[in-house]
């Protein structure tokens, strides 16, 4: 997701982190490490058995061996992915497709990918998730079809920007076969918003506010609708992030991007309330004394605009925004 924009922070030194990646893993991290994704405590195996215990408390759809099958349901619970994945590859070289061991191999081999942090070690891992999961799906009626089409989505999302359009097919498709995860839209909205279709970013991630309202969901969403130039629902949702908040990094982000709208209308005591209270809580902000300049300059206050660019400086010396302004 392109959010928040770079042309909003200069600082080179203090804030070396990209701010769209920023605010696009701080959405990912909330997503995989809050516990609110379905299938990390998802038990694949019972599941098939509750979803079938209408028609036949007795019957299984597939036919598997009992204590192959209860040995990894207890390794799932317990988050033993790399065991499971053993187990799987054990039972698969001997019953290659059997759909059902295919789809918990992936979606093991995607949770171990997901628990490292370097993508060069990710990728491998993803892959073998791809490939286990698209053979299960060739099966005529695969179980959890919803779940492989859900982690698959989730699984060419985390591959890459060049997947991206793989993820929305997926996630569609899990929707379509009855599977919605609390984060199934969330997921949607970032896709899209990596396709550069924003009005369907929003929309999804309005579906995703409706199931879990917080406030960084009322940021991103106040920051897409910056970029569609629907200043009043962007102001909206930025005020209510602000508002509900306690993390500083998001109402430091938010307050930054109400600033820029405030600018951007010509309400310049709005915009320089919003960066005198970025300042409160960051009095190291070198981007919050640049757009202090800034609004100091358009209001034709030479001497204050270029005591602030100043302060930047003093702040981070190679900030480019405050050098440009100077020099």
């Amino acid at each position: 997701m392109q959010l928040p924009e770079s042309r909003y922070q200069f600082a080179s030194k203090r804030e070396k982190k990209s701010p769209r990646r920023l605010v696009v893993w701080t959405l990912i991290l909330g997503l995989l490490s809050s516990g609110i994704f379905a299938l990390y405590y998802y038990n694949p195996f019972q599941a098939e058995e509750e979803q079938n215990t209408e028609s036949s408390e007795s019957e299984s759809p597939i036919e598997m061996d009992t204590a192959e099958d209860q040995s990894i349901e207890e390794l799932w619970q317990n988050k033993e992915y790399v065991r499971i994945n053993n187990v799987c590859e054990q039972h698969l070289s001997e019953h290659p497709l059997d759909a059902k061991y295919l789809a918990v191999n992936g979606f093991a081999y995607f949770y171990r990918g997901n628990s490292l942090y370097s993508l060069e070690d990710q990728i491998p891992l993803y892959d073998q998730a791809v490939v286990n999961l698209r053979k299960a799906l060739i099966a005529p009626d695969p179980p959890m079809k919803g779940e492989i089409h859900y982690v698959l989505g989730k699984t060419y999302y985390h591959k890459g920007r060049f997947y991206v359009d793989q993820a929305v097919k997926h996630l569609k498709a899990s929707i379509e076969a009855g599977y919605e995860s609390i984060d199934t839209y969330r997921y949607l909205g970032l896709a899209y918003n990596e396709l550069g279709d924003y009005q369907r970013s929003v929309e999804h991630f309005l579906q995703a506010l409706e199931r879990d309202p917080e406030p960084l969901l009322y940021m991103t969403i106040g920051q897409i609708y910056h970029k569609l130039e629907n200043y009043d629902r962007a102001l909206d949702f930025l005020l209510r992030a602000v508002h509900s908040t306690e993390e500083k990094t998001v109402e430091l982000k938010s307050r930054f991007v109400l600033g820029n709208i405030y600018i951007e209308n010509e309400e310049y005591e709005k915009a320089q309330a919003q960066y005198e209270k970025i300042l409160s809580i960051d009095p190291e902000s070198a981007d919050a004394h640049y757009y202090l300049g800034d609004i100091y300059d358009r209001m034709d206050d030479r001497v204050k605009a270029r005591a602030e660019w100043r302060k930047a400086l003093q702040i981070d010396p190679s900030h480019y925004g405050a050098l440009l302004k100077l020099y």
